[in-house]
């Protein structure tokens, strides 16, 4: 399901993408504290973020990073050998 997000995202119109970023990232947030160690939420995660701070680089992507850094924390706390958030906090 992640990999055909990444398939459809880019033919969306931009108000469409704009709305879905944050349902998405709340999506990979509900995954990622689910199971840490699946890589998959972790990949789209990162796609995402990417494909937003391409596309949108001029509304401001860095606030959906400082968000997720700050999710990715939240979850290290609780989980501190989770390596995939860990390899994500740092990217």
């Amino acid at each position: 399901a992640w990999h055909r997000r990444t398939l459809l995202f880019p033919l969306l119109e931009e108000e469409i993408i704009l709305n879905s970023i944050s349902s998405d990232l709340k999506l990979c947030k509900s995954a990622y504290f689910t199971e840490p160690s699946d890589q998959s939420c972790w990949f789209y995660l990162r796609w995402l973020l990417d494909f937003a701070s391409n596309k949108f680089a001029d509304q401001n992507p860095k606030k959906d990073y400082q968000m997720e850094l700050e999710n990715i924390s939240e979850l290290l706390s609780i989980e501190p050998e989770a390596h995939l958030a860990i390899a994500m906090w740092i990217y």
